[in-house]
């Protein structure tokens, strides 16, 4: 374990002071994500958990009979969501952690809570199967109205898990199985619960429903509804699915068994769930299933750009191509889809990357499928419910990129120019064909405007040119420095030529600890919407062992606005094998603190990194906050002279040097059965293969990251400042 104990405890102590206990019903409702966000979803959308909810007093509010929370487990943490059960209803609720870039490993517990006192009425460690060790509660009967609580936890104490998928429904009624319904479909409502019976090995139960283009099937299938202890062990399948049924089959057979399963649709159409057993079960084997169709959310501001070249020839022989297309339509990215049409005999062989018009490189994956999938047509979509490598069938489907990258690198960034699709060819002899890939883009919304008699007016503003915006660094032995930025894969500012920076050159420091803060604004006059904004460039370590955050202060209150959640921005590929240094461009940050009106607001820009590996670092530039106000209030106040020195950067001379050595190629299994169980899950040192695992196992990375957002012990002076707006693109 990487000994990073004595930082992050430090900061934990800091983070948690001063934290107040909360009523549940005064948590957000696991806050969905609104239009004046960064990030805007175009496809699956899920809830966001609100942190701090590790007691049961804490406990996150979830409201309706069919939802998705996303969030995450540090070291030492808990999470707790609430929800109010009639009696007669029936609970399931899974963990997906596939795109984990720690650890996959939860349990989850279902207790009834009377306001003080909670009651245990189940545990699952591992039913799951898309990920190693994840859980699965299917249709626990509810006796009694009043409040539940869902408990998601680790595996051990140490256990990090960023991020997991809480998938929830409630069951009120149930239909029966009709048989039969083993050569033809049993047709069901797309949010169906049905109850049946399998009576021998051979019997194989069947159910379709209808589906549209982007939509999420959610199925859990219970093999001890009646929880007498009398359980047996069957699998799930969803299909088809470019002529393949997807399983969830884990070895489990311990009661209450359970599986879940789920996959994003690429096309509409009639889809199945099928229920069965591999093994003897005896006679009259019972389940009940339930079906979730999450329609995808659809946004308005949205281009597709298709690459308009001929198709392109990939191999026989190692090598890299590259296709390019154009977005002549300027956008800042809230959302993006990447679209890609491909055969080749061997996808294990391909690493595929994708170059933004800033320059940045994000890679898509690297070593997927298998030789019985040779036909790729997907769209990569960092929203879909799983990520690549999970299932090797690449079409008809959406997948997010591999748990090591993530489209969300791209968010804010602008959308206009050129975009270079590069494919490296691993090994002779496979050979393919690159028929086409498109874009995806939806982008951020215009900011709201003031209400009727009101003005919008810039209440701070710096580009960081002729001083450094009047920010200071925290109280820590490291500092954020202003100045000339040049480190590669980050040079220059987003404006002008200086920027706030973690450094200047070369790369962070490890084992480091620095915060910024920008001076304290007076909303005492101002009325939402409230906006703050600001342009950010970065690489990092993955967020087990790099901390960086953005919050919004006010007294006692506390906003997380940002917070890096992803994996490590740099990997291995190619043959020669190459370093690729990914990173976001320059991307605008926006969010809406009018619940700050009429008190004060500063931000701060938190960073902390371990001992072992450091990379180019964070750049921030342009910030503004605005509000509305009476243009009878707007009177110039004088605000305190900042710094006008910045800090001089040399050139850096470090760059990577490719490897001679090559990647090794798996040798395909073949598979004679028209299922697909799932690729083993992933952690942060695993090597991808192409061959297929009946019951996946997963390797755990014990990590330590901080919980929550570090209390400021600085004390900004106030600074009512009213400026007339002046717009500028975006």
């Amino acid at each position: 374990m990487r000994l990073r104990i004595g930082l992050i405890i430090t900061l934990l102590l800091m983070i948690t002071v001063g934290k107040t206990l909360q009523n549940p019903r005064d948590v957000a409702q696991a806050l969905s994500q609104t239009p004046d966000q960064t990030t805007i979803p175009q496809g699956f959308s899920r809830i966001q958990e609100q942190e701090f909810n590790d007691l049961p007093l804490n406990a996150n509010l979830l409201v309706g009979s069919s939802l998705v929370v996303r969030g995450s487990i540090q070291q030492t943490d808990v999470d707790y969501f609430a929800l109010d059960l009639t009696a007669g209803q029936r609970l399931a609720m899974a963990t997906i952690t596939s795109a984990s870039v720690a650890s996959s490993d939860t349990t989850i517990h279902l207790y009834a809570f009377d306001g003080v006192n909670s009651d245990l009425i189940e545990t699952d460690l591992s039913d799951g199967i898309l990920s190693n060790s994840s859980s699965v509660i299917s249709s626990q009967p509810i006796t009694l109205t009043g409040t539940y609580l869902i408990k998601v936890e680790g595996g051990t104490a140490t256990t990090v898990i960023q991020p997991y998928d809480l998938y929830v429904r409630v069951l009120s009624e149930t239909a029966s199985e009709q048989e039969p319904n083993d050569e033809v479909a049993q047709t069901i409502d797309a949010q169906a619960a049905i109850s049946g019976v399998v009576s021998t090995t051979n019997d194989l139960d069947r159910y379709q429903f209808n589906v549209n283009p982007g939509d999420t099937i959610f199925a859990t299938v219970d093999f001890d509804p009646e929880r007498d202890g009398i359980t047996w062990n069957g699998f799930l399948d969803i299909g088809m699915i470019n002529n393949t049924y997807l399983r969830a089959n884990d070895s489990n057979s311990v009661s209450p068994n359970a599986e879940a399963n789920v996959i994003t649709v690429q096309q509409a159409g009639t889809y199945e769930i099928r229920i069965g057993s591999l093994l003897e079960i005896g006679v009259d084997a019972s389940y009940l299933a339930q079906v979730t169709i999450i329609p995808a959310a659809i946004q308005a501001n949205c281009q597709t750009v298709m690459s308009s070249g001929a198709p392109q020839n990939i191999g026989p022989q190692a090598g890299i191509i590259q296709s390019t297309l154009t977005v002549t339509q300027a956008a800042n990215i809230a959302d993006i889809d990447v679209l890609l049409n491909l055969e080749h005999s061997f996808m294990p062989d391909l690493d595929v990357t994708l170059t933004a018009p800033d320059g940045n490189v994000i890679n898509l994956f690297t070593d997927i499928g298998n030789v019985q999938q040779p036909t790729v047509n997907l769209v990569i979509d960092q929203q879909a419910a799983l990520p690549l490598g999970t299932y090797n069938v690449l079409s008809g489907t959406h997948f997010g990129p591999k748990w090591n990258s993530s489209l969300d690198w791209l968010a804010g960034q602008q959308a206009q120019g050129q975009w270079i699709l590069t494919i490296y060819d691993d090994t002779d002899q496979n050979a393919g064909v690159l028929n086409g890939w498109g874009l995806r883009i939806c982008g951020m919304p215009t900011p709201s405007d003031c209400p009727v008699g009101m003005s919008r007016s810039v209440l701070y503003s710096s580009q960081f040119e002729a001083d450094n915006g009047g920010l200071t660094p925290g109280p820590f032995d490291q500092e954020w420095v202003w100045g000339n930025r040049n480190s590669p894969p980050i040079v220059g500012a987003y404006s002008g030529e200086n920027s706030w920076n973690t450094n200047l050159t070369g790369n962070y420091p490890n084992s480091t600890r620095m915060q910024l803060l920008s001076p304290q604004i007076d909303l005492t006059n101002v009325t939402g919407p409230i906006y703050a904004s600001w342009y950010q460039r970065y690489q990092l370590d993955n967020s087990v062992n790099d901390f960086y955050q953005v919050t919004a202060h006010k007294p006692q209150v506390e906003q997380i606005l940002f917070r890096h959640q992803s994996a490590a921005m740099q990997i291995n590929l190619g043959n020669p094998l190459v370093t690729l240094d990914q990173s976001t461009g320059w991307g605008l940050q926006r969010h809406d603190l009018s619940d700050f009106a009429g008190t004060s607001l500063y931000l701060t820009w938190d960073f902390g990194s371990d001992e072992v590996a450091s990379f180019a670092g964070i750049a921030l530039d342009d910030v503004e906050i605005t509000g509305c106000i009476d243009p009878a209030q707007i009177t110039p106040t004088n605000t305190p002279t900042p710094s006008n020195t910045p800090t001089l950067t040399s050139t850096p001379s470090n760059t990577p040097t490719p490897s001679n050595t090559p990647t090794a190629t798996a040798t395909p299994t073949q598979t004679l059965t028209p299922t697909e169980t799932p690729t083993p899950s992933n952690t942060p040192t695993a090597t991808a293969t192409p061959t297929q695992t009946e019951t996946p196992t997963a390797t755990e990375t014990p990590s330590i990251t901080p919980t929550s957002t570090p209390s400021v012990t600085a004390d900004p002076s106030l600074i009512p400042v009213y400026l007339p707006l002046v717009s500028k693109d975006n």
